[in-house]
């Protein structure tokens, strides 16, 4: 064999081990091995096109491995801001309607025209007894007097009748005296006359 012919061979083989040993390295380690591995020509460094292709064809799938994880993050990020986001409105909502009951817990409507706290309506409506009780009172106690007046204007009233009676007795009585009075003198008259 041909010292040219025997050089490809040489270098396919190479590469294959060396692509092989390379895949389980980093790239920071497989560069490291290619320049190491190349050889000296005066000050400039000779490196294999295959080991070169190899390291860059490793460093492409290595940013392709990159890209698609960072791509799932990022997705999974989105995701999670999302989810979060989601969260932040079911939670607003919750306080809201948490916050809605706590209102109609702690509030009253009255007469469905306005609403007012517990506080406010207990108050409210204390104060609508006291004033009623008081009202209560001050008509028992004018509607007392008030009987006390009837009774006393009553027996007044019973008093009065039991004189008319009386003299309503003594009247009738008198009419009666003086109607036999004037009967009597009618009668003398009629004596007097008829003589």
């Amino acid at each position: 064999m041909h010292k040219n012919q025997f050089l490809p061979i040489l270098s396919l083989a190479v590469c294959l081990f060396f692509g092989f040993a390379v895949q389980a390295q980093s790239i920071n380690e497989q560069f490291k091995t290619v320049v190491d591995g190349s050889n000296n020509y005066q000050e400039y460094k000779v490196i294999k096109q295959a080991q070169i292709k190899q390291l860059w064809s490793n460093a492409v799938d290595s940013l392709k491995r990159k890209d698609a994880k960072y791509l799932e993050i990022s997705q999974q990020i989105s995701n999670q801001k999302t989810a979060i986001q989601k969260q932040k409105t079911d939670l607003a909502n919750k306080e809201n309607s948490l916050q809605e009951t706590l209102n109609s817990v702690n509030e009253i409507s009255l007469l469905g025209i306005f609403t007012l706290e517990k506080g406010s309506y207990k108050l409210l409506m204390w104060s609508l007894v006291l004033i009623l009780a008081i009202l209560v009172g001050v008509f028992y106690f004018s509607s007392f007097a008030a009987r006390k007046e009837a009774k006393y204007r009553i027996k007044l009233f019973e008093e009065v009748q039991e004189e008319y009676k009386v003299y309503k007795a003594k009247a009738n009585e008198n009419e009666k005296k003086l109607a036999r009075a004037l009967q009597d003198e009618r009668n003398r008259l009629a004596e007097y006359n008829i003589r």
